[in-house]
């Protein structure tokens, strides 16, 4: 699971091995969010920690239980806000939203290579 709050996360980010596009998936969704959340600041102090930050799960990661991001119920037991499905170069990525309060929402993204069968069947039925 990695965290991307900040301008330095994405770059880590960057340097890690996940192909470019799933990369620039991630890029454009901080750069949305920076552009509607900011307060003046620029985006090397902004912080995504007060609205909701950017969740990667990957494979292995313990969907049932995922309280490190606040949810101990886990991933398929929430009710998101939205999912969506992007192609990128030969697989696909979900994007769930969920609003945990009135000012909170975390974005999590999943390849479906990561997913377990049954992760990609609930995913796919909130679609």
């Amino acid at each position: 699971m990695r965290k991307i709050k900040t301008l330095e996360d994405l770059k880590r980010l960057k340097n890690s091995n996940l192909p470019a596009d799933y990369f620039m998936l991630i890029y454009n969704a901080f750069h949305r969010l920076y552009k509607a959340l900011n307060e003046g600041e620029k985006i090397e102090k902004f912080s995504l920690e007060k609205h909701g930050y950017i969740v990667l799960l990957n494979a292995g990661d313990d969907l049932s239980n995922l309280s490190e991001i606040g949810l101990t119920q886990g991933l398929l037991k929430t009710t998101p806000e939205s999912v969506t499905k992007t192609k990128i170069e030969n697989f696909s990525v979900y994007q769930i939203d969920i609003l945990t309060n009135n000012e909170f929402m975390l974005s999590i993204f999943i390849s479906e290579k990561s997913a377990s069968e049954e992760a990609r069947e609930w995913l796919e039925s909130r679609m």
